[in-house]
């Protein structure tokens, strides 16, 4: 449906410039704009920073979660265990059970973290990118008014069937260069 949508609004966007007489219908090439925003690098390593924390945080508790399944394996081992008496193996076996509680709710710990954590990574790096697109979409604007542009296509975008949103553009209508200049600028 939405794909529909956006489809119609290109077209109505297209027919409205061809019965204005109006061709000012221009593309740039989104990805090389928002690779070239000087935040973009610094966000980058931030980014590895945190996931770099997250890795070593979570090898942290794999290794805790190791240790407590070997803890479990030897007191469940020492619960058959033939050389000890009846008590002794029961206890043994008493233990086992709680070792093996705890162990499941160490393991489901491990895993809330992990999808926690991979969570706030994706909302950090959406909020980070969507300041960036802000300040882009600002000096396209600028760029657009001046110039009298009245359509800027992104000519790196695939729809959702993964097909380009521009099969075909002159190079005379692409704007990324003097995009990328200005965006450059920013700070």
């Amino acid at each position: 449906m939405y794909k529909m949508v956006c489809a119609v609004i290109f077209m109505v966007i297209m027919a409205s410039n061809a019965w204005s007489g109006s061709d000012k219908t221009v593309v740039a090439d989104m990805s090389r704009v928002m690779l070239a925003h000087p935040r973009t690098a610094t966000n980058r390593l931030i980014l590895e920073k945190e996931l770099g924390e997250f890795k070593a945080e979570r090898e942290s508790m794999l290794e805790k979660l190791k240790k407590l399944r070997e803890e479990f394996d030897e007191t469940r081992k020492d619960a058959v265990n033939k050389a000890l008496s009846e008590k002794a193996r029961e206890e043994r076996l008493a233990k086992a059970e709680e070792q093996l509680v705890g162990l499941r709710d160490y393991q489901r710990k491990t895993q809330e973290n992990s999808k926690m954590r991979q969570k706030q990574l994706l909302d950090h790096r959406k909020r980070m990118g969507r300041k960036i697109l802000e300040a882009v979409r600002e000096v396209i604007e600028k760029y657009a008014k001046k110039k009298k542009i009245d359509v800027v296509l992104d000519s790196a975008g695939t729809s959702t069937s993964g097909i380009e949103v521009v099969l075909y553009a002159q190079d005379k209508i692409d704007i990324t260069d003097d995009i990328v200049a200005l965006v450059e600028k920013l700070k």
